[in-house]
């Protein structure tokens, strides 16, 4: 199993973290958000499950940091900004997301949400015309 960190490359991936208090109503990872893969192998076939980084939960820290020493061997880590990077060291140390994170996270993410509604919304108004 390997663990994977990027922004989404589109906005057609779907959190598989916990369904109770994602920071998705719709469970849909918004394009450039943070998101965090788990790589599985289901009857010979390699898959990759999606969670916001946000959707993170102890029990998912706590299995990386078994299967790996330090973040940085995460898949994609180097390729991500300097604060998220920091962000990612700071759950790994602490062995879960900082709680003021969490709460920023999911009004900073749902104001993504938001926006590529509002987005759907206006393109299909056009559509209609």
């Amino acid at each position: 199993m390997g663990y994977l960190i990027e922004y989404a490359k589109s906005d057609r991936s779907t959190c598989k973290g916990p369904k109770k208090g994602c920071v998705s109503e719709n469970h849909t990872i918004a394009k450039g958000s943070l998101r965090l893969g788990v790589e599985t192998d289901i009857n010979g076939t390699n898959r990759v499950t999606w969670r916001h980084w946000l959707c993170t939960t102890p029990k998912v820290l706590a299995n990386m940091r078994e299967a790996m020493t330090e973040p940085e061997e995460i898949h994609g880590f180097d390729t991500l900004k300097d604060e998220d990077q920091e962000r990612i060291r700071a759950a790994w140390s602490e062995g879960e997301l900082p709680q003021d994170e969490e709460a920023e996270g999911k009004g900073s993410q749902g104001e993504e949400e938001e926006a590529a509604s509002s987005k759907d919304t206006e393109s299909s108004k056009k559509d209609d015309k």
